[in-house]
C-alpha cells in the first residue's frame, strides 16, 4: 500500500453491504442488512460482521467512510436500521466518477468515453485494478433472495471481493487526485474535499485560498432554473464534403476561454456606470464588441492568479510533474464558475456572455484572414480552423499566423506573449477529411456570413467527421461512433472493417451489400454481439407514467437491473418490436432471421449509399 494513502487515511473505513433483497427488487424499507464487509485504515484491517450493533460501534469509530453508491443504499438501509453516520465525511466513489471521469485520463483515453456502464466491476477492469479472476465475483441474483445457509461461504468471500476492489478504485482517486491537495486549506484536505466535491467547486476554493477569500456559495440558487442561454462557440458549415490527397492544417487557440479571461480582465469588470469611476476602461471596438466594461489598467486578482498559474504549468510540464495536470483542469474549468451564480466569489453573466461572444469574434478574425492571404478554409470549430496550404510553404503559414495573432492581441489591454494558435498539424498534416450529411435540415444555426451561408446549403453536419493524417493515423469525430449507447457490432465494423478500406480506397461511403456482408460475418461467429445493455428501474418507478415504455415494459417482465437484450421479431417484451434476454434467444432456438437490426443499420448509415437498409434479411 502507498504510504501516502496509508499516512492520510488514519481514520477511514471502507465498507460494503449484502442484504437479503425481500420482495425481488431493492428497497431500504424491506430489505434486511445481511454482511457488513470492511477494511479499516485506523486498525489495518479488515473484517465482517452481521451484528447491527456490531456494525454501528465500527462506523462509530471512524470519521471517513468510503464505498461505491453508498448513498443511494448502503448508508441509507443501514441508517433505516439504527447506524448512525451523522457528522461522518462520507465518499461516494460511484459519485466521484460521476462528477469527475471527463477529467480522468487513462492509458486508454479519457475515461469518460470508456464506460459503456458505471459499475465497480467494469470501472476496475477499465482502470486495470482488477481482471477477470481478481475481479467481481459473478453471483446470480437469487442467492440474495434465498440465502441458503449453505453457500454463506461464498456470499461472505463475495462480500470481501467487494471490499477490496472499493479499496483498489478508492486508493487510486487518492492518487489520482492528490496534486489537488496543495492548492486547498487543511478544512478542505481533512473532508476530502479534493477528492469528492466537483472540480469547478475544487478550483473556487483554491482561488478563494490563494487570494485569501472567504468563500461565499448563493445557497438559495435554483440551479435547475432556465436563465437567459449564453452563445456557443463559432462553428461554421463544413465547406465540402469530400477533401482527398490534400495538406490540410489546423490552428488552434491554445487555451482560447483562459486567455481571453486574462487579456480582456473578465474578472476585473466595473460593475457601475462608465461615469462612476476614472480608472480607463476596456469597452471594445469596432472589430471587438462585447457588452461589459473592464478595468484596462490593472489585472484583476484572478486575472493574475491564471496568469501565474499558466507559467507554473509550463515549468512543470517541462519536468512531467502530475500537478501541470491539476493547473490545466483549474484554467479550463474555471470558465464554469463565471457563468454559475452558485460561486458567488467569480459569477459574473455578463463577463461569461462576453467570454463566448469574444472568442467568436477571435475565431472569426482568424478564419477571415487566412481566406484573405490566400489558404482555403474548409472548416471552422469553436477554437480550430481547418484550411488547405495550397502553397506548401511552412515558413509563409508561420508568419501567417504571427500576423493573425498580432492583430487579435492589438485589440485587447493585457496582451500575452503566452496566447498564440497552434499548428496541430505541423508534423503530421491532414490529407483526407469527410463530412457527412445531416439526416434532417439545420433550421436552428444561422450562418455567420456569406460563405458560410452559402456552405449551409449542402446540409453537411458540424462537428461530425474524419480525417486521415500522413503517417495514417485517424480521428473520428462524433458520428455516433463513441457514444456509448452504440452497439459493439457497429463499432466492431467501423474499426475493423471500415476505416481500414476508407484508408485504403479515400472513399468513406460503401454498398449496402458490402455492410451486409461484414454484419453477416460478425454474426457467424458471435450472436451475442448485437445485445443491447437496458439498465432499468423497479416496475413501480414507470407503472403510473410510462408502463407502455421499453424500459416499463422490460421491468414488468424481467425485473429491475441490467439486462442484456436481442431485438427480435419473434419473442419478448415489446410489441411491433420483441426484446428478450439472450439466454431465452438462444433457448429459443432464434437464429440470424430471427433478429431486427434497425439500429445496426442506422448506426452505420452514414457510411452507406443509398438509403439505409431496416431488415438483415433484404440482403440475404
Amino acid at each position: 500500500m502507498n504510504d501516502k494513502i496509508l499516512n492520510s487515511n488514519p481514520e477511514t473505513l471502507v465498507f460494503d453491504i449484502e442484504t437479503k433483497v425481500e420482495k425481488g427488487r431493492r428497497n431500504i424499507l424491506d430489505d434486511e442488512v445481511k454482511i457488513f464487509a470492511y477494511y479499516s485504515y485506523k486498525y489495518r484491517c479488515k473484517g465482517q460482521t452481521d451484528d447491527l450493533h456490531e456494525m454501528a460501534e465500527i462506523v462509530n469509530d471512524h470519521k471517513i467512510v468510503v464505498g461505491f453508491n453508498i448513498n443511494e443504499y448502503d448508508i441509507p438501509i443501514l441508517e433505516h436500521n439504527g447506524v448512525s453516520f451523522n457528522y461522518k465525511i462520507k465518499v461516494d466513489l460511484y459519485k466521484i466518477i460521476t462528477k469527475r471521469a471527463t477529467q480522468i485520463k487513462t492509458n486508454k483515453g479519457i475515461l469518460n468515453n470508456l464506460l459503456e456502464r458505471k459499475s465497480l466491476d467494469f470501472i476496475t477492469k477499465i482502470l486495470d485494478l482488477v481482471d477477470e479472476e481478481t475481479g467481481k465475483m459473478k453471483l446470480s441474483k437469487g442467492w440474495f433472495y434465498n440465502w441458503n445457509p449453505d453457500e454463506l461461504d461464498l456470499i461472505n468471500e463475495y462480500a470481501d471481493r467487494d471490499v477490496d476492489i472499493t479499496k483498489k478504485l478508492y486508493e487510486w482517486l487518492e492518487l489520482y487526485f492528490w496534486e489537488f491537495r496543495g492548492f486547498l486549506n487543511e478544512k478542505d484536505v481533512r473532508n476530502k474535499s479534493y477528492a469528492k466535491d466537483s472540480l469547478t467547486k475544487v478550483a473556487v476554493k483554491a482561488v478563494c485560498k490563494a487570494l485569501d477569500w472567504d468563500e461565499i456559495y448563493n445557497w438559495n440558487v435554483d440551479l435547475t432554473a432556465q436563465g437567459p442561454k449564453i452563445g456557443g462557440g463559432f462553428t461554421a458549415f463544413p465547406a465540402g464534403e469530400k477533401y482527398v490527397n490534400k495538406k490540410i492544417h489546423c490552428l488552434d487557440f491554445n487555451s482560447l476561454y483562459t486567455w481571453i479571461m486574462i487579456q480582456c480582465n473578465l474578472f476585473g469588470r466595473h460593475k457601475g456606470r462608465p461615469e462612476d469611476t476614472t480608472r480607463p476602461l476596456f469597452t471594445g471596438t469596432d472589430e471587438l464588441k462585447f457588452k461589459g466594461a473592464y478595468y484596462a489598467d490593472t489585472l484583476s486578482g484572478v486575472g493574475k492568479l491564471q496568469t501565474q498559474w499558466y507559467e507554473d504549468r509550463l515549468e512543470l510540464k517541462k519536468i512531467k510533474d502530475p500537478k501541470e495536470y491539476m493547473l490545466k483542469i483549474f484554467l479550463n474549468i474555471l470558465y464554469g464558475a463565471l457563468d454559475s451564480p452558485w460561486y458567488v466569489n467569480l459569477y459574473d453573466k455578463i463577463a461569461a456572455n462576453d467570454c463566448t461572444m469574444i472568442g467568436r469574434q477571435f475565431t472569426i478574425h482568424a478564419r477571415r484572414m487566412l481566406a484573405e492571404i490566400g489558404y482555403e478554409v474548409i472548416y471552422t470549430d469553436t477554437d480550430s480552423v481547418y484550411f488547405i496550404d495550397g502553397f506548401d510553404d511552412n515558413e509563409k503559414l508561420m508568419k501567417s499566423k504571427d500576423t493573425i495573432m498580432t492583430y487579435i492581441k492589438s485589440l485587447v489591454p493585457f496582451p500575452s506573449h503566452h496566447f498564440d494558435m497552434d499548428d496541430e498539424e505541423a508534423k503530421d498534416p491532414i490529407k483526407s477529411m469527410y463530412f457527412f450529411k445531416s439526416k434532417k435540415p439545420d433550421t436552428k444555426d444561422n450562418p455567420y456570413d456569406e460563405e458560410d451561408k452559402k456552405n449551409k446549403q449542402l446540409g453537411l453536419m458540424k462537428k461530425n467527421y474524419i480525417y486521415i493524417k500522413t503517417s495514417g493515423k485517424h480521428v473520428v469525430k462524433n458520428l455516433g461512433m463513441v457514444k456509448k449507447s452504440t452497439s459493439k457490432l457497429s463499432k466492431k465494423i467501423f474499426n475493423e472493417k471500415l476505416i481500414p478500406l476508407i484508408k485504403e480506397t479515400t472513399e468513406c461511403k460503401f454498398k449496402r451489400k458490402l455492410i451486409t456482408s461484414f454484419i453477416m460475418e460478425e454474426l457467424d461467429k458471435d450472436l451475442e454481439i448485437v445485445a443491447l445493455r437496458k439498465d432499468v428501474k423497479p416496475y413501480s418507478f414507470y407503472k403510473d407514467t410510462s408502463p407502455n415504455s421499453l424500459p416499463g415494459q422490460i421491468s414488468k417482465r424481467y425485473g429491475e437491473g441490467v439486462h442484456s437484450i436481442i431485438v427480435n421479431n419473434k419473442f419478448g417484451a415489446g410489441k411491433s418490436k420483441k426484446y428478450c434476454l439472450v439466454e431465452e434467444f438462444k433457448e429459443m432456438g432464434m437464429r440470424k432471421n430471427d433478429l431486427v437490426l434497425d439500429n445496426i443499420y442506422n448506426e452505420l448509415g452514414y457510411f452507406t449509399n443509398g438509403n439505409r437498409s431496416k431488415s438483415l434479411m433484404d440482403f440475404v
